[in-house]
């Protein structure tokens, strides 16, 4: 399963435009391998510092716990892809302010992909409906704004 808690930044593509990228990306949710980049004093600092950067408190120090874990999972699979990078410049991993979630957290906030033309995903669409006739109600409501400023 992927569970997304990361973007790329940066991103240098003719498509993009440098912009940093417009969907989050996928991490697998077995990530912990035993051997970590960073020491636990490490992953904490980093940790307490993404907190106070978005403002993440927890209700107990197990939930804490927890989402420190997730966190230093997600900062994990980062350094390991950004190791991977042979241009810097085509983007690089980073968490952001979900990357405490679980999978299951983020797809219920609605993460994830979405389509880049959603009204081509609606049910019902096939290739042979006329898409232009979407457009004439959109011309028809503005003929008629022009109407009324006579």
């Amino acid at each position: 399963m992927l569970r997304a808690a990361f973007t790329l930044r940066h991103v240098q593509t003719p498509w993009l435009g440098g912009v940093r990228c417009l969907c989050s990306v996928g991490a697998s949710s077995n990530l912990n391998t035993g051997d970590y980049f960073y020491s636990e004093t490490k992953a904490r600092e980093k940790f307490e510092i993404w907190c106070n950067k978005y403002g993440k408190t927890y209700p107990s120090e197990e939930e804490k716990q927890f989402r420190f874990d997730r966190f230093r999972q997600t900062l994990e699979w980062c350094t390991r892809e950004n190791q991977k990078i042979d241009n810097p410049e085509q983007g690089f991993f980073g968490t952001y302010e979900h990357a405490d979630q679980t999978e299951n957290e983020y797809l219920r906030r609605g993460g994830g992909w979405r389509p880049l033309f959603p009204m081509l995903e609606r049910p019902g669409y096939t290739d042979d409906e006329d898409v232009d006739d979407y457009d004439d109600e959109d011309d028809d409501e503005d003929e008629d704004d022009d109407e009324d400023e006579d």
